[in-house]
């Protein structure tokens, strides 16, 4: 992106919007090799968002995933790899409690999609013994902005192409992250702080879909997985041309938030 989709993104803004899926990624193997992903589905078991495990009582998505919702509406599947056939990993529905979003978060143009987080406490407690289910740490107001880290990812069960088939097996993406100069230069006008973009510099052949949003972007940090950003929105098409972008957990309005509900 730095070189190919900032020449591409001066001269062709698209209509942005919330993203929902993973393009131009592989088929993740094995099953649980991202354990704090998770799906956000109705009772009806479709999936409509990803989530992110923090705690046994906690998860994360996009705040434009539930802003409507209550949480008798929704539950949260984690454990899962293959959506529709549900036969690898161990697929298991947990209730939700309560939902929290984050109380600046807006949607759309201007502030596009600002402090797109909300927390989803879990009925009980989330068993982190399943090998397939395990928390992430997240980054905080210290973190670097990772764009010089080589070991991040998307992930998701979002569309593989704009209008395109929503997979079924778990998708991931070995992505670059911009730094937030870069950033405003592939979207002009549109990043402001709370945000952090993805996508591949030299290629751009990689970025988030519908049906990705509220997933993580994991970055290895210092030994650790950690969660930079949480999928909140990019092109209308999924077009690749121009970076994904995703809500930055490290913001100091989100991590705060964060905070607050979770005493994390």
């Amino acid at each position: 992106m730095k070189c190919l989709i900032v020449l591409v993104a001066l001269t062709t803004l698209a209509i942005a919007k919330p993203a929902a899926r993973i393009v131009g990624g592989e088929d993740v193997d094995p099953p649980g090799k991202y354990p704090w992903q998770g799906s956000l589905q109705s009772f009806s078991d479709f999936h409509s968002c990803g989530t992110v495990v923090i705690s046994n009582k906690y998860v994360l998505t996009a705040a434009h995933c539930v802003i409507s919702q209550s949480p008798a509406t929704r539950k949260v599947v984690l454990g899962m790899h293959d959506k529709d056939t549900r036969l690898e990993g161990n697929p298991t529905d947990y209730n939700i409690e309560r939902i929290d979003n984050h109380p600046l978060y807006t949607s759309g143009p201007p502030t596009y999609w600002a402090n797109d987080v909300a927390v989803l406490t879990i009925e009980g407690t989330i068993d982190l013994t399943d090998q397939y289910v395990s928390a992430i740490g997240m980054a905080d107001e210290n973190s670097p902005d990772f764009s010089d880290n080589e070991d991040c990812h998307i992930t998701g069960w979002g569309r593989t192409r704009g209008g395109g088939p929503s997979p079924n097996i778990l998708q991931e993406a070995n992505i670059d992250v911009l730094s937030p100069a870069e950033c405003r230069a592939n979207r002009p006008g549109q990043i402001y702080d709370y945000h952090i973009c993805v996508g591949k510099r030299f290629t751009a052949d990689q970025g988030a879909c519908q049906g990705d949003s509220g997933g993580p972007l994991s970055c290895r940090h210092n030994g650790n997985w950690v969660v930079a950003g949480i999928t909140s929105w990019g092109n209308s098409f999924c077009a690749t041309t121009q970076a994904s972008v995703y809500a930055r957990v490290g913001f100091s309005g989100i991590r705060s938030f964060i905070r607050e509900i979770t005493n994390m």
